[in-house]
């Protein structure tokens, strides 16, 4: 199915962010759409903006299709995959699988919020190091085995996918998986797909 006129709203953070794992999304896919960057300067203005147009979230990203907006990033995805027919499992046990998977993907996330606020505390890392990113590193490395991988599906792709390789690159982990194997082969297989192999040379810098 074609999606017109599609346009994503985040911060320019690059690759950084909640906004990344709806691009990967679109670039597997083949759509086309805009990417429109706004400044963390200008976010208080721009967020009471958005809640006086009628826009209770007030949040980004966001996406415009068709002229609608449409608001948060895990949302948006699942919405996404159902515009599209794809990556969203083939019978509702698969689909309840992602979609849980989906939920510990977006805490894994949020855990590392403190971080990339925080990038020169040290003792913040270590202590994250040791207790919530072993926590999540180990909880996604059983779920990749359930189906025996590559995907969390087994061999054909999900939205998850998208959410699971982001979160690990934005904490720098991808080339650092060797005692999550399941992980490790998630992430050669994923970072090979051609759409996002060609995606990636050309993926812009992370601002931090």
């Amino acid at each position: 199915m074609a999606l017109n006129n599609l346009k994503i709203v985040y911060f320019n953070l690059g690759t950084l962010g909640r906004a990344e794992s709806i691009r990967l999304l679109l670039e597997d896919a083949g759509i086309e759409y805009q990417y429109e960057s706004i400044e963390r300067s200008t976010w208080p203005s721009f967020k009471e903006k958005l809640i006086s147009e009628g826009h209770p979230a007030g949040c980004v990203p966001y996406i415009v299709l068709d002229e609608k907006m449409y608001f948060g990033s895990t949302p948006i995805i699942r919405f996404l995959c159902k515009k599209l027919g794809q990556y969203k499992g083939s019978n509702d046990d698969e689909e309840q699988f992602i979609d849980a998977c989906a939920d510990f993907a977006d805490d894994f996330w949020n855990s590392y919020f403190k971080i990339l606020w925080n990038p020169t505390d040290e003792a913040l890392k270590e202590e994250y190091e040791k207790n919530d990113g072993i926590k999540h590193l180990s909880r996604m490395e059983r779920y990749y085995g359930v189906n025996e991988g590559p995907y969390v599906l087994g061999t054909e792709i999900s939205y998850v996918d998208f959410m699971v390789y982001h979160t690990l690159d934005d904490q720098k982990r991808t080339q650092n998986l060797k005692n999550y194997p399941n992980l490790a082969k998630f992430i050669e297989t994923f970072s090979a797909r051609p759409n996002i192999a060609k995606y990636l040379t050309i993926a812009p810098p992370k601002i931090e």
